[in-house]
């Protein structure tokens, strides 16, 4: 973990401009190609929710903006982030679920499925306290949609948290296609690093071979 010299920062006007709006939020949705995702998917009887939470985090990982984290007057990066996902339980409620993040598809798919079974035990509806190195991760499997927001709550340190939400795939154009809502905070994301995480994402989805 590294501190931002705010000062000497070159983004300290946009910062300063964004960080204390009553919303500093902007939301991006997309559709991404997971054709040659899926087809690796099936042939290796992965599952599909695990795999893409891996790449998208993974994706995240590799843009340094999307590591930065406000802290009361202060900005840090953090040198990995990991998925806080959102676990359907019985009885048709969910609970919070959090998964180390390793440059590993299987063994992050392992290390996953064990501890989705803990959340299920454990029904916990909050994050580890005092910790921000998160990525908020939540799929709506039942239904695809074209925007969707989020709620939030006042504590402006958790806003810099980038939050992903994906919906459920479907044909276009001889491609399969998943709908992906990504939030950031704008004191520290712009558009440009929205287009660098995607890039990854694309890259890595269609070469899932080479991971």
């Amino acid at each position: 973990m590294t501190k931002i010299d705010i000062e000497k920062w070159n983004r300290k006007k946009h910062y300063l401009f964004f960080k204390d709006m009553t919303y500093p939020l902007i939301n991006v949705n997309v559709n991404v190609d997971i054709t040659n995702l899926l087809k690796y998917v099936k042939s290796h009887h992965l599952s599909f929710a695990k795999t893409f939470l891996f790449v998208t985090t993974k994706a995240l990982n590799s843009v340094v903006e999307m590591r930065m984290r406000i802290r009361d007057d202060e900005v840090i990066i953090h040198d990995i982030i990991h998925p806080s996902f959102t676990v359907l339980g019985k009885n048709e409620v969910f609970h919070f679920c959090e998964v180390k993040y390793i440059d590993n598809l299987f063994k992050f798919s392992e290390n996953a499925e064990i501890a989705m079974q803990k959340a299920l035990i454990d029904e916990s509806l909050s994050d580890e306290p005092g910790r921000d190195d998160y990525i908020f991760v939540s799929s709506l499997p039942w239904f695809s949609f074209n925007s969707i927001t989020h709620p939030i709550n006042n504590n402006k340190n958790e806003l810099s948290v980038p939050r992903l939400t994906w919906g459920k795939y479907f044909e276009s154009a001889g491609k399969t296609l998943i709908p992906l809502s990504i939030e950031v905070n704008h004191a520290l994301v712009d558009g440009i690093h929205i287009a660098k995480f995607l890039d990854a994402l694309n890259s890595l989805s269609n070469n899932i071979d080479n991971e």
